[in-house]
């Protein structure tokens, strides 16, 4: 990548042909920004064929220079070692995030209908099929574009995607705990529903909301962070999907295991403990 503040006005279409022109092969990706700013990407390259580049662009248009004295330009490589080390960082944060978060949701969901385990492990499946949607996503827009860059910036993405979906699971678990500890009577798979049912128009309105932010930055905002707030978009839209229709569905699948388990006690209505049926 090749970041560059040019002395000599210029187009994106002229600078494309100008870096065309020396190495076509690396597929260049241009992309202009103000202040005769342009950002330059290709396909893995060496540092001659780099230079070629850089000294290409000088020669046409010539660079503009800081306070200093020196060329406003800068160049970035990411190698495979580095590749390597950036994916294998970002799984480790992922499941580190996504582990602690789950013990929090057994520590702190306790209910004597269902065990607070189950709230644990329902989240910890939700937040990989999260992670896997968004990174499954990325990889098909990256076959065909070059914005879906695996980076720092995406690795960003998905931890914060992360967070604002387990946002929205908490909210569902913990009406969940509400109706069953006051419930009325009902069966688990209907204090589900409703639980599910009375939180989400709150879940969509949020939802709702940051996605018509990011859309707009996606469409009017700048090129250098319109990668990462795609990556962010996606996450959320999916983090959202999954926290309504995902997370509480694996509780009540659970639930249905156990009671088809040989000696398992059928499951009747919910009958709330009043002060009279307590006197009695």
């Amino acid at each position: 990548r090749i970041d560059a503040t040019l002395a000599k006005p210029a187009t994106q279409a002229q600078v494309e042909q100008a870096v065309n022109s020396v190495a076509a092969q690396l597929q260049p990706s241009i992309q202009s920004e103000s202040g005769n700013q342009f950002s330059i990407r290709t396909l893995p390259t060496s540092l001659e064929e780099e230079q070629l580049i850089v000294n290409k662009i000088g020669d046409d248009f010539g660079y503009a220079k800081d306070a200093k004295g020196a060329p406003i330009v800068q160049t970035q490589t990411v190698g495979p070692t580095i590749a390597t080390d950036l994916v294998r960082k970002a799984i480790l944060l992922v499941i580190l995030s996504s582990v602690l978060i789950s013990v929090y949701l057994a520590v702190r969901f306790r209910t004597q209908t269902i065990s607070r385990w189950r709230f644990s492990v329902a989240t910890l499946f939700k937040l990989l099929h999260d992670v896997f949607v968004l990174a499954g996503i990325w990889a098909v827009i990256g076959h065909f574009s070059s914005i879906a860059e695996v980076d720092t910036l995406f690795v960003t993405a998905i931890l914060t995607s992360v967070s604002f979906s387990i946002h929205d699971t908490i909210v569902v678990f913990d009406r969940i705990r509400e109706n069953l500890r006051t419930g009325p009577r009902l069966t688990f798979d209907q204090i589900v529903n409703l639980s599910t049912v009375q939180t989400m128009t709150r879940s969509l309105n949020t939802a709702l909301t940051v996605t018509f932010v990011l859309f707009a930055l996606v469409l009017f905002g700048g090129s250098s962070i319109r990668g990462f707030v795609l990556a962010l978009l996606i996450g959320i839209v999916t983090g959202t999907f999954s926290s309504i229709f995902n997370a509480s569905t694996l509780l009540i699948a659970w639930q249905s295991i156990d009671r088809e388990r040989p000696g398992a006690q059928p499951q009747g209505p919910r009958r709330v403990q009043t002060k009279a049926r307590a006197a009695s």
